[in-house]
């Protein structure tokens, strides 16, 4: 059973990871924050909004299909932003240097946390 402060320690110790932010996405509340990387906060709600607008296309098309993870490539970095427990649940937004980053690594890792993560 991992915390919300233990879930983002160890995300931010992998390879190339420089920001981690959890987000209830029904509030759109920031659950807890780590990194340095610059306005992390803003990226976050952004990213808020992305999700739940992909929840909403989802839910028009009546399919069975859920989100587990969106992949946002830019030039120099890279997002992913998972979601836990569907609609009304979690996300994790992660922002990592796209160049040392390992997706596979942290989809992983971050699976690994969703079955673990207790608020």
């Amino acid at each position: 059973m991992a915390n919300v402060r233990t879930c983002l320690e160890e995300v931010m110790r992998l390879q190339g990871v420089t920001g981690a932010v959890l987000v209830d996405l029904k509030s759109g509340k920031m659950l807890g924050i780590a990194g340095d990387t610059p306005s992390l906060d803003i990226e976050a709600a952004a990213n808020t909004d992305l999700m739940k607008a992909k929840f909403r296309v989802l839910s028009s098309l009546d399919t069975k299909e859920t989100i587990e993870d969106i992949v946002i490539t830019l030039g120099q970095r890279c997002q992913l932003l998972r979601c836990i427990g569907g609609a009304q649940g979690l996300m994790i937004y992660l922002n990592m240097q796209r160049q040392q980053a390992n997706l596979l690594e942290a989809r992983q890792k971050l699976s690994q946390l969703e079955a673990e993560l207790v608020i």
